[in-house]
């Protein structure tokens, strides 16, 4: 492709000015040629089974110059895994959404049959360096989130605007002292309940069906030494 300047292509006349120039601008050309890393913007998300990985179609976010340097946006990558921070059977997965921005990492060689086996394997082909085999990062120059775990020298915080859910057989919470604040209500819903230690309330105590202490029942119990006139009952039997 020739310009005006007299290129043709990106082959400038200082180019072929010695061989040493050639010999660097066929160097250049190949080098340019190779995927290392570059930003990208996530345009599909196709998730796997529940709490498994997926993959995601991305688009560079830096466009192609021609010789003329008239801009050519990139092809879309797709089937690129995204990252999950894992070890063993324990992960914190994040799920891309369509829109997020971040880091893509490209090997050095075809990834296409460890990606299909998940096994040490040989090279699915010869290409190297190549945007195919791309690994999605994520999480750069995004929007301010809106729920987030932030852990510093303050403490940890853990924010949801909607719904926070524990499950496991055994949850267990260890501190000196606990603090619970709900400003709308709580519900405890449990077979039994134990609780080791004097109580205090400051409201009142409604029970549906009875209160028991030290084996007397609020609701059924009987009182020794009822006389009649003005005097008190004895305690309950």
């Amino acid at each position: 492709m020739s310009n005006p300047d007299g290129y043709f292509g990106s082959l400038g006349g200082e180019k072929r000015s010695s061989e040493y120039n050639a010999l660097s601008y066929v160097v250049t050309s190949i080098l340019a040629g190779r995927a290392h890393v570059g930003l990208v913007q996530v345009v599909a998300v196709t998730p796997g089974t529940p709490y498994s990985l997926g993959t995601v179609d991305v688009q560079p976010m830096i466009n192609q110059l021609d010789a003329d340097g008239q801009s050519v946006p990139h092809g879309i990558i797709n089937n690129v895994p995204w990252f999950t921070l894992q070890a063993g059977n324990s992960a914190v997965q994040l799920q891309p959404v369509v829109g997020d921005r971040g880091l893509c990492v490209f090997c050095d060689r075809d990834i296409s049959s460890v990606k299909a086996s998940r096994q040490i394997s040989n090279p699915g082909s010869l290409r190297q360096d190549d945007m195919a085999d791309g690994l999605y990062l994520g999480g750069f120059l995004n929007d301010d989130p809106t729920q987030w775990l932030i852990m510093n020298d303050v403490g940890i915080v853990l924010h949801s605007p909607t719904k926070v859910r524990l499950e496991a057989p055994l949850v267990e919470i260890e501190a000196p002292t606990i603090t619970v604040t709900a400003t709308t209500g709580m519900s405890i819903t449990t077979p039994t309940l134990t609780v080791n230690g004097d109580q205090h309330t400051t409201g009142t105590i409604t029970a549906d069906t009875d209160v028991i202490g030290g084996g007397k029942h609020l609701k059924t119990h009987t009182h020794s030494g009822v006389q009649p006139g003005g005097g008190t009952s004895g305690p309950p039997v």
